[in-house]
């Protein structure tokens, strides 16, 4: 349906209410895709997640997905972000001169992030889409990125091998995905300095609660007198189911990486990336 280039091309969408959209490859658009989900991820927590993730080292997750790219023996040159959020991750990727592309569910955020790219005059191509049916074609990219615990928003074993297998399917034969998945440490502990938010005129205050291998989130949050208060629920897989559903999906673990003290700050801390190969 799609294909990673400087101009994503899409032969036939839902509008999904969007009005009209087109796409020229700098993040003027954002392309609806037919095989998206019409539910609606991270509501209007698009409208301040930049200012979350403010101070999120994206340069340093680039080195890390990159070099694990490089230790699995993939040369990359088109990468793929799925569950991409407002893009940073994305735009950090292509000024470094890779063809970049990246897919979520939420509509806000692919908003903000064609207007990053638009801001910098970067090719970078976005799509409406979901996890479970990514919405990109068969071997377009050398690399495929799934950060931030994004895949643990799949409650269901089922869809979570249904979603690898597509990211898999996104991969060129010697190319290879690297996910993060939910770590164990932040169903016990977690890091309270995120937690709790104040900038400006923002202010935002999580909490967490574990009903068994259910992590649910409550965030609440306010900016300019506007309130607003949105519920998230993940479920944690622990090492061995996570490498049985990567299995389930037709991919091999090729690697397990900490991403501390490789990336030396306090959050990094048990978080792990998993390198998987066709």
């Amino acid at each position: 349906m799609c294909r990673i280039s400087a101009r994503l091309v899409v032969t036939s969408h839902n509008r999904l209410d969007w009005g009209s959209h087109t796409t020229t490859g700098r993040g003027d658009g954002v392309v609806p895709s037919a095989t998206g989900s019409s539910a609606s991820g991270y509501r209007r927590y698009a409208e301040v997640y930049d200012l979350v993730w403010k101070a999120a080292p994206y340069d340093r997750f680039a080195d890390l997905c990159l070099d694990a790219a490089t230790r699995a023996g993939v040369g990359v040159r088109r990468v793929v972000d799925a569950a991409c959020g407002t893009g940073s991750l994305a735009v950090e990727l292509a000024r470094r001169g890779y063809r970049t592309t990246g897919f979520d569910l939420s509509r806000g955020m692919l908003e903000r992030a064609a207007a990053k790219c638009r801001a910098m005059g970067l090719h970078v191509g976005f799509v409406l889409g979901d996890l479970r049916a990514a919405p990109l074609t068969e071997s377009c990219a050398d690399l495929v990125v799934l950060l931030n615990a994004s895949l643990n928003y799949l409650l269901e074993p089922a869809e979570v091998v249904a979603a690898l297998g597509h990211l898999g399917r996104l991969v060129r034969p010697h190319g290879a995905v690297v996910l993060e998945p939910l770590a164990a440490r932040f169903l016990h502990q977690g890091y309270e300095p995120a937690r709790h938010l104040a900038q400006g005129a923002f202010r935002l205050d999580a909490s967490y609660e574990l009903m068994g291998d259910l992590l649910v989130e409550r965030v609440a949050w306010s900016i300019d007198g506007h309130e607003v208060v949105e519920s998230y629920c993940q479920r944690y897989y622990d090492d061995e189911q996570m490498e049985a559903l990567v299995g389930a999906a037709g991919l091999v673990v090729a690697e397990r990486r900490p991403m501390y003290p490789a990336l030396r700050v306090e959050p990094a801390r048990g978080r792990t990336l998993w390198v998987a190969v066709p």
